[in-house]
């Protein structure tokens, strides 16, 4: 049960952070050119849509489902033993 909840949990992480990720990703590339994080969301947001900010969510999820199901399995069984 930990793990699958673990990877549920890593999947909402990366379903919350993918639009925050993308934007930070915008300031490193064009540095100085946006006005602010909520402007650059509503831009992405112009530019293509609100699927926009979830562009390059699969292998976020994929990454992130099982690391969150390791650590959260990990800490219940350090919980429980020690």
């Amino acid at each position: 049960m930990e793990i699958l909840t673990g990877a549920l949990a890593g999947a909402v992480e990366c379903l919350v952070v993918q639009p925050f990720d993308l934007v930070k990703t915008r300031y490193q590339l064009n540095p100085g050119m946006n006005a602010g994080i909520f402007s650059t969301l509503a831009g992405l947001v112009r530019e293509g849509g609100v699927l926009r900010l979830y562009r390059g969510l699969l292998p976020e999820v994929a990454g992130g489902m099982p690391r969150s199901s390791a650590m959260y399995a990990g800490y219940t069984f350090a919980h429980r033993e020690l």
